[in-house]
C-alpha cells in the first residue's frame, strides 16, 4: 500500500477511533469505555491510568492526533471557555492568543448578544485585531444550537 511509517499510520487509525468516541458519545463502545475509563469527563480531557487495558492505551495514543485537529463549533457558546478551549478557526492553534481581559472561566456566550450574534464591540475590545476578525468570521446559526466539536481540516466543514 506504500505506507512510509507504519507507526504514523497506526496512530492515525487509532485517532479515527477516538474521533468516533467524540462524535458518537452514545454508541455502545463509547458508553462502555466511558463507564470503565472516563466516568465524568470526556474522552478529550481524560488521562491514562495505570490499570488501563492495551486497547484503551492504544486509542489514547491516537488522541494526540485528534487534539491537534479538533475544535469547538460555536453554537450558543454556553459550553466553550474562551481562554481554555480550542474554538478559533485558525490552523496551528485554535486557542486564544490575546491577553486575558475576561475572567478565566468566561464563556463564549458572554461575547454574544441576545439574538445569538457575536457582539462586535465586545470582541474588538477584548481581542487583538487578527483574532477578533477570525472570531467575527465564525458562522453562527440563527437557531439556538448547542456547541459541538468538528474536525478543522475536513474538506467540507459542517460548521453551523
Amino acid at each position: 500500500m506504500g505506507f512510509r511509517d507504519i507507526s504514523v499510520f497506526n496512530q492515525a487509525m487509532l485517532a479515527k477511533q477516538g474521533w468516533r468516541l467524540v462524535n458518537n458519545p452514545d454508541s455502545l463502545v463509547a458508553r462502555v469505555l466511558k463507564a470503565r475509563y472516563f466516568h465524568s469527563d470526556s474522552f478529550l480531557s481524560w488521562s491514562i491510568g495505570s490499570r488501563s487495558y492495551c486497547v484503551w492505551k492504544s486509542i489514547f495514543w491516537g488522541r494526540e492526533v485528534v487534539l491537534k485537529g479538533i475544535r469547538c463549533s460555536v453554537g450558543d457558546g454556553r459550553n466553550i471557555v474562551v481562554y481554555k478551549d480550542s474554538w478559533i478557526p485558525r490552523p496551528g492553534s485554535f486557542k486564544v492568543f490575546s491577553p486575558i481581559c475576561l475572567p478565566g472561566n468566561a464563556l463564549v456566550s458572554k461575547l454574544m448578544e441576545k439574538q445569538g450574534r457575536l457582539n462586535q464591540n465586545l470582541v474588538r475590545s477584548y481581542f487583538i485585531k487578527d483574532e477578533a476578525d477570525l472570531i467575527l468570521s465564525i458562522p453562527l446559526s440563527v437557531h439556538a444550537m448547542s456547541d459541538s466539536f468538528l474536525w478543522h481540516f475536513e474538506k467540507k466543514k459542517k460548521e453551523k
